[in-house]
Protein backbone atom coordinates (compact mmCIF):
# COMPACT_ATOMS: atom_id res chain seq x y z
CA UNK A 1 0.00 0.00 0.00
CA UNK A 2 0.99 3.01 -1.13
CA UNK A 3 2.34 5.92 1.74
CA UNK A 4 -0.02 9.35 1.59
CA UNK A 5 1.84 12.50 1.14
CA UNK A 6 0.81 15.65 3.49
CA UNK A 7 -0.78 18.17 2.28
CA UNK A 8 0.76 21.56 3.22
CA UNK A 9 -2.33 23.78 3.43
CA UNK A 10 -1.53 27.49 3.43
CA UNK A 11 -3.17 29.88 6.09
CA UNK A 12 -5.35 32.20 4.13
CA UNK A 13 -3.80 36.19 4.53
CA UNK A 14 -6.60 37.41 6.52
CA UNK A 15 -6.68 34.32 9.15
CA UNK A 16 -6.54 35.93 12.98
CA UNK A 17 -8.58 38.99 11.92
CA UNK A 18 -12.05 39.77 12.75
CA UNK A 19 -15.07 39.74 10.16
CA UNK A 20 -15.01 44.19 10.21
CA UNK A 21 -11.08 43.41 9.68
CA UNK A 22 -11.68 41.44 6.51
CA UNK A 23 -14.49 43.69 5.05
CA UNK A 24 -13.08 47.06 5.86
CA UNK A 25 -13.42 48.78 2.32
CA UNK A 26 -16.34 46.41 1.33
CA UNK A 27 -19.97 47.63 0.28
CA UNK A 28 -22.59 45.43 0.45
CA UNK A 29 -26.21 46.18 -0.68
CA UNK A 30 -28.40 47.36 2.98
CA UNK A 31 -31.54 45.94 1.59
CA UNK A 32 -32.13 42.04 2.93
CA UNK A 33 -32.27 39.66 -0.29
CA UNK A 34 -35.48 38.58 1.42
CA UNK A 35 -37.00 41.90 0.54
CA UNK A 36 -36.47 41.45 -2.91
CA UNK A 37 -40.00 39.85 -4.42
CA UNK A 38 -41.65 39.99 -7.78
CA UNK A 39 -38.69 41.48 -8.98
CA UNK A 40 -38.33 44.98 -7.25
CA UNK A 41 -37.23 45.54 -3.46
CA UNK A 42 -40.49 45.67 -0.96
CA UNK A 43 -40.91 46.97 2.96
CA UNK A 44 -40.70 44.20 4.95
CA UNK A 45 -41.34 43.72 8.78
CA UNK A 46 -38.92 40.86 10.86
CA UNK A 47 -39.61 40.17 13.99
CA UNK A 48 -37.17 39.13 17.25
CA UNK A 49 -37.28 38.95 20.92
CA UNK A 50 -36.55 42.30 21.38
CA UNK A 51 -39.26 43.66 19.22
CA UNK A 52 -39.66 44.22 15.49
CA UNK A 53 -38.29 46.07 12.53
CA UNK A 54 -39.60 47.55 9.19
CA UNK A 55 -36.86 47.30 6.67
CA UNK A 56 -37.93 49.40 3.81
CA UNK A 57 -37.73 49.21 0.16
CA UNK A 58 -34.59 51.49 0.48
CA UNK A 59 -32.68 49.73 3.37
CA UNK A 60 -33.67 52.34 5.54
CA UNK A 61 -35.36 51.33 8.93
CA UNK A 62 -38.81 52.64 9.86
CA UNK A 63 -38.23 54.67 13.16
CA UNK A 64 -42.02 55.40 14.21
CA UNK A 65 -44.05 53.24 16.31
CA UNK A 66 -45.71 49.98 14.60
CA UNK A 67 -48.42 48.13 16.51
CA UNK A 68 -50.48 45.05 16.30
CA UNK A 69 -54.04 44.53 15.86
CA UNK A 70 -55.89 40.75 15.69
CA UNK A 71 -58.26 40.08 13.20
CA UNK A 72 -60.35 36.00 12.89
CA UNK A 73 -59.81 34.34 10.21
CA UNK A 74 -61.28 30.90 8.75
CA UNK A 75 -59.50 27.74 8.07
CA UNK A 76 -60.24 25.63 4.75
CA UNK A 77 -62.07 23.26 7.53
CA UNK A 78 -64.09 25.97 9.28
CA UNK A 79 -61.92 26.79 12.38
CA UNK A 80 -61.17 29.94 13.49
CA UNK A 81 -58.43 31.54 14.65
CA UNK A 82 -56.96 34.76 15.29
CA UNK A 83 -53.70 36.42 13.09
CA UNK A 84 -52.00 39.23 14.10
CA UNK A 85 -51.03 41.96 11.75
CA UNK A 86 -48.74 45.16 12.11
CA UNK A 87 -49.62 48.64 11.19
CA UNK A 88 -47.49 51.37 11.19
CA UNK A 89 -48.25 55.00 11.70
CA UNK A 90 -48.61 56.06 8.39
CA UNK A 91 -50.76 53.43 7.65
CA UNK A 92 -48.90 50.85 6.02
CA UNK A 93 -50.45 46.99 6.98
CA UNK A 94 -48.24 43.96 6.91
CA UNK A 95 -49.50 40.31 7.63
CA UNK A 96 -48.22 38.11 10.72
CA UNK A 97 -45.21 36.73 8.19
CA UNK A 98 -43.97 40.32 7.49
CA UNK A 99 -45.03 40.81 4.06
CA UNK A 100 -47.23 43.81 3.22
CA UNK A 101 -50.77 43.36 2.60
CA UNK A 102 -53.92 45.79 1.80
CA UNK A 103 -55.75 47.23 4.64
CA UNK A 104 -58.12 44.77 5.61
CA UNK A 105 -62.12 45.46 6.00
CA UNK A 106 -62.60 44.32 9.92
CA UNK A 107 -60.33 44.33 12.60
CA UNK A 108 -61.85 43.42 16.00
CA UNK A 109 -62.59 46.73 18.14
CA UNK A 110 -62.54 44.57 21.36
CA UNK A 111 -59.22 43.11 21.18
CA UNK A 112 -56.19 45.31 22.85
CA UNK A 113 -54.17 47.26 20.92
CA UNK A 114 -50.44 46.68 21.69
CA UNK A 115 -47.38 48.88 20.53
CA UNK A 116 -44.50 47.53 19.53
CA UNK A 117 -40.66 49.01 20.07
CA UNK A 118 -38.79 49.13 17.37
CA UNK A 119 -35.81 47.14 18.06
Amino acid sequence: MAKRRKKIIKTPENSGKSDQAIFVGVKFDARPHSNFCGGKFIDRIYGTYQGVRLVQADGTQYTDGISTKQRRQKRLDGTTFMQTLYVTKDKRWFDNSGMPMPKPEAVEDEVQQEDIKNG
